[in-house]
């Protein structure tokens, strides 16, 4: 519900793959895709939205970065001028690669496609 609404370009995976069709959300300048692969969540957040620190603030990640966060990884990224996270939760977080290599998420993010909206 909502693609027809979202004003920032929506990009999804591919119907190939263990992720199955999304459930999403769209809301003007923010959507959300939600994917259930076996033994896992993965969700898609875009958004027109950048935060900007301050030159002051010292951050702990690059700007497209890979975090563990407890049960999962999230990679974030930027694309057409809009702001992007892939979240994966999975049931055994410590095991399970799609949650701790790095290079899982972003060949997920390569493998993401422009389903609507325009390129900037």
């Amino acid at each position: 519900a909502g693609l027809a609404q979202v004003r920032i370009p929506v990009l999804l995976l591919p119907a190939e793959g263990d992720w199955g069709a999304p459930r999403f959300h769209g809301q003007g300048t923010a959507y959300a895709a939600l994917y259930a692969p076996a033994g896992a969540k993965l969700g898609l957040f875009g958004s027109a939205t950048h935060l900007v620190a301050p030159s002051d603030l010292k951050l702990e990640h690059a700007g497209g970065a890979f975090e563990s966060i407890g049960d999962g990884a999230d990679y974030s990224f930027t694309r057409f001028g809009a702001a992007y996270t892939l979240r994966m939760s999975c049931d055994e977080p410590l095991k399970d690669k799609r949650c701790t290599d790095p290079q899982y998420l972003a060949d997920t993010a390569r493998a993401l496609l422009l389903v609507a909206g325009e390129k900037p």
